[in-house]
């Protein structure tokens, strides 16, 4: 895209900013659809806005990497439909100098795959009547075993 597109445009404070009101995925949303709407207003073309969404997604990953509290990771495994954008892996990469920034599928595990094994592996948990949750990220008080297991009605 073109170099300093995005310095001429002043976005100013976006919806969301400042106090938390809203669940943090849905206050995420509403914070990345307010800054679609004001790059999109800012007259800048096709690509300077994929590059800024680009940028932003990078460094929301860096963000979540240094909230860990675990250090700079040797390795990054992506997945999902991002994890098909080179043009994000890279930028990943660059947002976490040292990692290795790769796909899930170096491991076997298709990219696809990510959401339906998030549920096997809280299914498991719960299953095994085993807190599912992490209450520092989610602000849940404390940690429960999520979900209720219902057998099928007997029938004779």
């Amino acid at each position: 895209g073109e170099r300093g597109g995005p310095a001429r445009c002043k976005l100013g404070t976006l919806p969301g900013q400042g106090r938390l009101s809203m669940g943090g995925r849905r206050l995420a949303v509403v914070r990345v659809a307010a800054l679609a709407v004001a790059v999109a207003s800012c007259g800048l073309s096709l690509a300077d806005r994929l590059r800024t969404a680009v940028e932003i997604t990078a460094g929301a990953v860096a963000r979540g990497v240094a909230l860990s509290g675990n250090g700079k990771p040797d390795e990054v495994l992506v997945s999902g439909g991002g994890a098909r954008n080179r043009t994000l892996l890279r930028a990943i990469g660059a947002a976490l100098p040292g990692s290795k920034v790769r796909t899930t599928e170096a491991l076997g595990v298709p990219v696809s795959a990510k959401e339906a094994m998030a549920f096997a592996f809280l299914a498991f948990e719960s299953v095994s009547g085993r807190p599912g949750n992490v209450p520092s990220a989610t602000g849940a008080r404390k940690e429960v075993v999520l979900g209720s297991i219902t057998p099928a009605p007997y029938t004779k």
